[in-house]
């Protein structure tokens, strides 16, 4: 048998079994209609998509988020309606919105604030075209800021009640990075001298942490700085 369920010496016409591991269709599913083609990169049933070696949009997008599922226990988070789901599109995943509804011109924004979220998530997650907020607020994970740079177009980045601890890397933040937000996170003593070279930030939120010590002097470099909180 190559796919088609028989019944009763009829094919069923119904989508009857997953594309197998090695194959992909659209809808991830064999029918009387659609077969399965093939595609190495498929390891699991009932794939939607292939990722060649010079992938699509949608391809590389697919990647990251799947790894990012599951790096960071994707199939406990409090919601992951439509995550990897057979027939559904990318669009369509809780908490990612994609620029003009299209796939093709890339993932805008990125929310999975208070999801559930576990572990360390991938520097992968720099790498989404298109990508303008990241907020992954309120979940117990940690985020090296290395690679940030590959977020060309982001803008904010909330991780407000994170278990992140350090910024090494952040000073390399595109320009276009003008809302920070990384409130009730791991950080002590003094504010490292990083964030300081953020010159483009407008909005900073530092609060609740456990900072000690002098504010920089270098503080003044941040001549766009409208709103800066660090109390603890």
């Amino acid at each position: 048998m190559v796919g088609q369920v028989r019944d009763g010496g009829a094919l069923n016409a119904c989508n009857a079994i997953l594309c197998p591991p090695g194959s992909y269709n659209k809808d991830g599913r064999l029918s009387v209609a659609r077969g399965c083609d093939d595609c190495t990169s498929c390891t699991t049933f009932g794939c939607t998509s292939c990722m060649d070696d010079t992938p699509t949009t949608g391809n590389k997008v697919y990647e990251i988020l799947n790894e990012l599922f599951t790096e960071t226990s994707g199939r406990t988070w409090y919601n992951n309606d439509n995550w990897l789901a057979v027939g559904k599109g990318i669009c369509e995943y809780y908490g990612v919105t994609c620029k003009n509804n299209n796939l093709d011109d890339g993932v805008s924004e990125l929310d999975l604030a208070s999801a559930g979220l576990e572990g360390e998530v991938p520097t992968s997650i720099y790498e989404l075209p298109g990508l303008e907020l990241l907020r992954l607020a309120n979940n117990d994970i940690k985020l090296s800021f290395k690679g940030i740079e590959k977020a060309t177009n982001l803008k904010t980045l909330h991780l407000t009640s994170t278990l992140i601890d350090n910024m090494e890397g952040i000073d390399n933040a595109p320009e276009s990075l003008i809302n920070l937000h990384l409130a009730e996170c791991q950080f002590k003593d003094e504010i490292p001298p990083e964030f300081y070279k953020l010159s483009n930030l407008q909005i900073a939120y530092l609060n609740f942490n456990r900072f000690s010590g002098t504010l920089s002097e270098a503080i003044g470099q941040m001549t766009n700085l409208e709103e800066f909180w660090a109390y603890n």
